[in-house]
């Protein structure tokens, strides 16, 4: 495993941490819920409830700890708490991983080390952006073959990929006392279906305020197209069977027009961003008032001198003839149909000014000598 500076992953925003490959070895079914029994420590010690990173190099790849129980089947979930919100580490779920790096967790929870959090697949930013604090509470669940990540009960998002179980808990650790406690294993089956059919109806009773068994559209209070989409024989009211034959088809998640903050990578794959090109055009469309987030990697090369490179945060040096005269040379830039063009860097979050076509570009006033690019994810979320 090759241990990337976390330090400098930060700097560039991006904070993708190199991994190899590991096999699993001895794992056993939990229980309904059990605690989770760490193995496979590499700079970490377990205090109490707690699995801590207490050598190695701060901010480095280089602590982690795999559960030695798996979630086996549909239902199944991990629970943990974060006793910091000061600390850089990634918590999810993996069928193979090597070490402590955290580039082969397939569904993971990125704390960010400044209070934030957000969801990386194998190494890749996917959305939910999401504050947290100490103590909180984050769970990762397959449920109808789906995955979810949650905080404090809120979902974060759901994941567009399909798992392939078993999949065991798996955490690396970035800073120096960095720690997951209270993280508790379920692997699933049929008591957890059980389980999250009661919190279908719970959810039913809860919009059903008068009690009399439907779901009215003044009582709905998510988008009229959630409403239609359940509202299965269209005579404007929801059954309970109709929300739960939904919940069924649908995976029970992932639908902001429910009200639920999932996040969902309208792209979904890298978007290469040429250093002599102009402007690249995504593809992808945004709504006065959309939520774009965007993240990028990768480095260009400004002009003959092979010294002369920029990350998607930018170079140390500005170029007072590009498009955004203010940014450093070489930075990630973006506009919306005809508009102005403003800074991205290596990672933003933001809201559309204005409808229009989503472009991106490089942030330089000569671009014939430039070579390279950078790769970009963009995820756009409605308003």
């Amino acid at each position: 495993m090759r241990a990337a500076n976390w330090k400098t992953c930060k700097q560039s925003g991006l904070m993708l941490l190199a991994a190899g490959a590991f096999v699993f070895g001895g794992a056993s079914r939990a229980a309904a819920q059990e605690r989770v029994n760490w193995t496979d420590l590499t700079n970490v010690e377990i205090r109490g409830n707690s699995v801590e990173k207490t050598r190695g190099c701060d901010g480095c790849s280089d602590a982690g700890a795999t559960s030695l129980q798996e979630i086996q089947s549909d239902g199944g979930y991990v629970d943990f708490r974060v006793p910091e919100d000061w600390t850089y580490l990634v918590a999810g779920l993996a069928s193979k991983t090597r070490g402590p790096g955290v580039g082969d967790i397939e569904f993971g929870i990125r704390l960010n080390g400044n209070g934030s959090a957000d969801i990386v697949e194998n190494g890749r930013y996917m959305g939910g952006d999401t504050d947290y604090q100490a103590g909180d509470t984050f769970r990762i669940e397959v449920m109808n073959g789906r995955v979810r990540y949650l905080r404090n009960g809120d979902v974060m998002a759901t994941s567009r990929r399909r798992p392939t179980l078993p999949l065991a808990f798996d955490v690396g650790l970035g800073s120096l006392g960095a720690s997951v406690a209270n993280a508790r294993i379920s692997a699933g089956g049929r008591d957890d279906t059980l389980a999250r059919n009661r919190d279908n109806r719970d959810e039913f009773e809860t919009l059903d305020r008068n009690n009399d068994g439907v779901i009215t559209r003044r009582e709905w209070t998510g988008s009229a197209r959630a409403f239609n989409d359940r509202d299965t024989n269209g005579d404007g009211r929801i059954t309970s069977r109709e929300l739960d034959t939904w919940d069924r088809r649908d995976g029970g998640f992932n639908d902001r027009d429910r009200g639920i903050n999932g996040a969902v990578g309208t792209a979904g794959e890298l978007i290469p961003v040429s250093a002599t090109d102009r402007w690249t055009d995504t593809g992808l469309t945004v709504r006065a008032g959309d939520s774009i987030s965007i993240e990028a990697d990768g480095t260009i090369q400004m002009s003959g001198d092979r010294n002369d490179t920029a990350e998607p945060a930018g170079s140390r040096r500005n170029a007072p003839g590009a498009l955004v005269p203010n940014a450093p040379a070489g930075m990630l830039i973006a506009r919306i149909g005809n508009g102005a063009p403003f800074a991205v860097g290596a990672r933003r979050t933001a809201r559309a000014p204005a409808s229009g076509r989503l472009y991106l570009g490089v942030n330089d006033d000569y671009l014939e000598d430039n070579n390279g690019q950078f790769n970009a994810m963009v995820s756009i979320e409605p308003r």
